[in-house]
Formats: C-alpha cells, structure tokens, sequence
C-alpha cells in the first residue's frame, strides 16, 4: 500500500486503473470523447495528489539518475563560482582604472601648484587664488579616491552575497 494515500484513495486509483486498463483500445482509436463524464478524472477531487510521487517511486531511483542531478548542479555551481569571480576580478579592474584617474588629476593640479609657485606674486594677484582652488580640487580628489574604495569594497560585499 502507498504511505502517501488513505484507503478511500487507493480505491479511487484502482477503479482509474480498471477503467484504463477495460477501455484501452478506445483511447487509442480516438472514439471515446476525453472531456466526457466517463472519464476517470471525475473519480479524483481536485485536492488530490495523482501525481505526488511515493516512497516506492524514490525507491526505485537509480544511482544514474542521481549521479546526473549532483553533476548537473555541480556544473551550475561552478558556473556561478566562476561568474562571481569574474565579476570580483572586473571590479577591480574598474577600481584601479578609476584611481589611475584620479591620481593622474591629482598630479595635474600638483604640477600647476608648482608652476605658479616660481611666479611672482606681483606678476598676477589672482596666484593666490588659483593656488588654493588648486589645492581644494586635490582635496576633492582625494575625498573621490576615497569615495572609490568604498565603493570597490561595497560593491564586493553585494557580489560575496551572491
């Protein structure tokens, strides 16, 4: 008997099966209508379980079948190791490409400051006020370089997650 059927619905399974197995040649000719009131299905409730596999039915899985499935998820499993490394691997990349700008702009407005260092201060009143806009941009600069590695690092924790 099957674990997962009371009696009444064992009954309900064995009179579908007798009814299959009686009318047999008219499902294969086509002449009995499916949607009829005949059909078998009106013997189930719609509650049922027809498809609910037993303990007999995983019992007799075999170890091929098994073998198959752990394969199949372990390829997807590397599959999704593999993706999560790339993308670790494309954000960093993003990272060190960003912080070569970032530096290279720092360096840009280090090299003006030593420019107008070597002008006089006669010469133009507005040095002073380029150098500290000068100095401001590399402040900004370096709050964005840090700004990027929290980033980087945020953006690492939300892919470990995956």
């Amino acid at each position: 008997m099957n674990f997962n059927q009371s009696n009444g619905q064992n009954d309900k399974y064995m009179q579908m099966e007798q009814y299959f197995l009686k009318d047999q040649n008219k499902w294969h000719s086509g002449t009995h209508d499916l949607i009829s009131e005949n059909h078998p299905t009106h013997l189930l409730s719609l509650d049922d379980t027809f498809f609910k596999p037993t303990i007999d039915e995983e019992d007799s899985l075999d170890s091929t079948t098994l073998d198959s499935f752990f394969k199949d998820k372990l390829e997807l499993n590397e599959l999704h190791v593999s993706s999560l490394v790339s993308q670790i691997y494309k954000r960093n990349d993003i990272k060190k490409e960003n912080l070569y700008r970032i530096d290279k702009d720092m360096m840009k407005c280090q090299t003006k400051i030593f420019e107008i260092e070597h002008i006089p201060k006669w010469y133009n009143r507005n040095i002073t006020t380029t150098r500290n806009t000068l100095e401001k941009e590399i402040l900004d600069l370096e709050k964005e370089k840090r700004a990027e590695y929290v980033s980087w690092w945020r953006d690492l924790v939300l892919i470990k997650r995956d």
